[in-house]
């Protein structure tokens, strides 16, 4: 194996005595391109030398086209974060650990881009040349060998060209999105030999979800969509699901999505069907969800089927997000229920419920007020008002949680120690000065039970 390129350099951190060296290596034959990165990394934590290493290897095959794969991290005491864990990983035709490599082993060089300055960007810009002329011979289409990678790549450079010359060597067809599918699928030559060696319908094949209009729409679309989550979305709505994916903005939500390979659980009808379709195409119109919708989904199909394990029946009907999250509450809290084995409230005297849920009437409206006792009433009032209400009833023995109510106008009131701590109207909203004089009134009687104690009790215990 002959070396057809190297390149060493130490830097120097400009605020600490750490050093980093980077050891980037390209050997050749008739056979095989080899590129190594080797990068020493050094960091000064609190006085002392910390170390990392990463070690990455590409193996390419000039005869048939498999890539190869090799990553090691060293971790010196560091830190404990997982994504620096030491660990070793090497496979074939894995195309996610080859973006990965190249762009954090070769371009970035396992720091921020640019760190290691005009050098490192000559030698990898040398590599790329040298990787790209050996490539070029072992093409089998005009198209490819034509092609400029440095004109608006689809992923970088030297990855389109790899994924290119491994297609090419293969004979498999690609398409305008190879280079994202290819990370996530890859076909079976089963499904390739009846498909026309296409990789999209082979793939679509291989996922039981092939159609015209899917292949179509996909080939039709620039945009990485990522099939993992298509995949997920067809199977969410059984053997017909072409008929509801097309009221469905499907697109919008698998662009970009961070899906991976999940088994999806079916709707069980068309009334959960209808709903789901409701709430896909509304997801995200009144608040912002920080997990992407496949995501979420699956956490509450999930929480459905632990639930219905134990006996218990559930129909999902949620149409948009408010609702969903509210399935996701009551459900995750009828987990819990049946995890511990009973349900949690807080009492009062019933002195004091009866006087302080007494109606208020000031000029003839009569204003009316519910204290919040169970893990129940807590979260019905933060899904209904919008709020974190929620997740504020293990702090119910701090404080006395209401809500108050004139006609079709409701506010969320808190207390402590007879004394009025914040009141806020629907999601988190200023309260409206209709509501002052009744809060003077109930700030009164509060005054009364500033001493006032009460306690957390278990009650409806389930008997296994």
């Amino acid at each position: 194996m002959d070396l057809l390129f190297k390149h060493n350099q130490i830097k120097k951190d400009r605020k600490s005595p750490a050093t980093s060296i980077c050891d980037l290596k390209l050997f050749g034959n008739n056979e095989f391109l080899i590129y190594t990165g080797l990068f020493d990394l050094e960091y000064s934590r609190y006085g002392s030398k910390k170390n990392v290493t990463f070690e990455h290897e590409l193996n390419i095959c000039l005869f048939n086209g498999d890539i190869t794969v090799t990553y090691r991290i060293t971790n010196d005491n560091l830190t404990d974060e997982s994504v620096f864990k030491s660990s070793f990983k090497k496979k074939k035709n894995n195309f996610l650990l080859l973006n990965d490599l190249i762009e954090n082993g070769f371009y970035r060089g396992e720091k921020r881009l640019n760190y290691w300055g005009v050098k490192y960007e000559r030698a990898i810009n040398e590599i790329s040349l040298i990787i790209c002329n050996n490539i070029k011979p072992h093409l089998n289409s005009e198209f490819y060998v034509n092609k400029s990678y440095k004109e608006k790549p689809s992923i970088n450079e030297l990855y389109d060209m790899i994924v290119d010359f491994h297609l090419s060597k293969k004979d498999i067809k690609g398409h305008d999105n190879v280079y994202y599918d290819i990370m996530d699928l890859y076909p079976s030559k089963k499904h390739l030999k009846s498909n026309d060696n296409k990789f999209l319908p082979a793939v679509l094949d291989s996922l039981k979800i092939k159609s015209k209009y899917l292949i179509k729409e996909l080939n039709v679309s620039n945009l990485p969509i990522n099939i993992l989550a298509l995949n997920y979305l067809c199977k969410l709505f059984g053997d017909n699901y072409l008929e509801y994916l097309k009221k469905i903005n499907w697109w919008t939500h698998c662009l970009h999505s961070k899906m991976i390979k999940v088994k999806a659980t079916p709707l069980k009808n068309d009334v959960e069907k209808n709903s789901f379709i409701k709430l896909i195409n509304n997801w995200n119109s009144s608040s912002t969800n920080l997990d992407d919708i496949f995501t979420s989904i699956n956490k509450l199909l999930k929480l459905r089927k632990e639930l219905e394990s134990k006996g218990i029946l559930i129909s999902l009907t949620p149409k948009n997000d408010n609702q969903f999250s509210g399935f996701i509450e009551r459900l995750s809290n009828l987990k819990q229920y049946y995890h511990r084995g009973y349900k949690v409230k807080y009492v009062h005297s019933e002195d004091f419920i009866e006087d302080i849920q007494k109606d208020i009437e000031i000029d003839c409206e009569v204003f009316k007020v519910k204290i919040l006792v169970t893990e129940e009433d807590f979260i019905n009032e933060g899904i209904f008002m919008k709020n974190c209400m929620s997740k504020q009833f293990n702090n119910g023995l701090l404080y006395v949680y209401l809500r108050g109510s004139l006609n079709n106008k409701h506010i969320n009131i808190q207390y402590r120690k007879g004394l009025l701590v914040q009141s806020y109207g629907k999601s988190n909203s200023s309260v409206s000065s209709i509501f002052l004089p009744f809060l003077d009134i109930l700030s009164q009687k509060f005054k009364k039970y500033q001493t006032m104690t009460w306690y957390k009790q278990k009650y409806q215990f389930i008997n296994y």
